[in-house]
């Protein structure tokens, strides 16, 4: 225990009272409550509402600017084969707001926070308003297709593509970022 405010502590378990535990973060990945995932027979991702929750004891809390949504996409043709550069496709920038139509935020079945139209344009805005053109060139491009260039995000998901690298075995994480600051 600390005497003086003018004794400042050495160690982390002296910290505990006053940041109440909030030097031990960690990361928790939640599932969704039903299956999302697609396979060749079945589309499950586009089928209807996806949720998510998780559950908080009183010693636990959540941090919304720290949180992410991560999914991993696979670009194919219509026959399950990798896209070539020639099928002329490309991701849209930031490809990960542009999977939902609405998002919403709910806890004790009240409704926190939510955009009902325009999702992937109010991600764009706060990715643009809140982001570096570094960010979105660098770290952006490799986690939700910032870049500008069409040509360089076709390269990218091409199996053929001059850039086919970044993307290994033609999967790619997306992420959204700070989903909770898009205009809420």
């Amino acid at each position: 225990m600390l005497k003086s405010i003018f004794d400042l502590p050495d160690r982390k378990e002296q910290l505990s009272s006053s940041n109440q535990f909030m030097s031990d973060l960690f990361y928790r990945e939640v599932q969704p409550l039903r299956n999302v995932q697609d396979d060749e027979n079945t589309s499950n991702f586009g089928s209807g509402l996806i949720s998510l929750r998780w559950d908080l004891d009183s010693q636990t809390w959540w941090l919304p600017s720290k949180s992410y949504f991560r999914f991993r996409v696979k670009y194919l043709t219509s026959v399950n084969q990798p896209l070539q550069v020639s099928d002329d496709i490309a991701p849209a920038m930031g490809v990960a707001g542009n999977l939902f139509q609405k998002i919403q935020f709910k806890m004790a079945n009240h409704t926190v926070c939510s955009v009902d139209e325009n999702l992937a344009e109010c991600e764009a805005y706060a990715v643009r308003q809140m982001k570096t053109g570094q960010f979105m060139r660098d770290l952006g491009n490799d986690i939700n297709f910032w870049e500008s260039s069409r040509e360089i995000r076709k390269q990218q998901i091409s199996s053929d593509g001059a850039l086919s690298d970044v993307v290994t075995n033609f999967n790619k994480y997306v992420e959204i970022i700070d989903v909770v600051a898009a205009g809420l």
